[in-house]
């Protein structure tokens, strides 16, 4: 389960320029679960999303692609939850994921999810 941030968010590249924000329901190695705007985009199982990334605030990982392995109807009608797995990640991408995922971990342990982000390999914003 990622850390209660609302600065934390999965970018999913459309095309033509166009961006899908969507919400980190949870996270782990192998994978990740997302909360979307049901329509947003074509959701199907065994698709793949491509120029997806990680943004907290000002700072963002590589771009990567996903694959689609299962989607449900959300707790609110006009939304969908995904659940995708990294597809065929560049070595820098699985470091920043695997960044992502354990210093969320960490926190979690420490209890220390309030300023979680401070250990990620590729944030380089400001203190908020």
């Amino acid at each position: 389960m990622p850390p209660v941030d609302e600065s934390f968010k999965l970018i999913v590249g459309l095309g033509a320029g166009q961006e899908l924000l969507t919400n980190i329901v949870d996270i782990g190695r192998s994978g990740v679960q997302l909360d979307m705007r049901a329509g947003a985009t074509d959701v199907s199982v065994g698709n793949y999303w491509h120029t997806c990334y990680f943004e907290r605030t000002s700072s963002r990982t590589a771009n990567f692609d996903l694959q689609i392995k299962h989607y449900y109807q959300g707790n609110d009608i006009g939304r969908v939850r995904v659940g995708c797995e990294l597809y065929l990640p560049k070595p820098q991408t699985l470091k920043e994921y695997e960044s992502t995922v354990d210093t969320i971990v960490r926190a979690r342990a420490m209890g220390n999810l309030k300023k979680w982000y401070l250990d990620l390999s590729w944030w380089k914003g400001q203190i908020f």
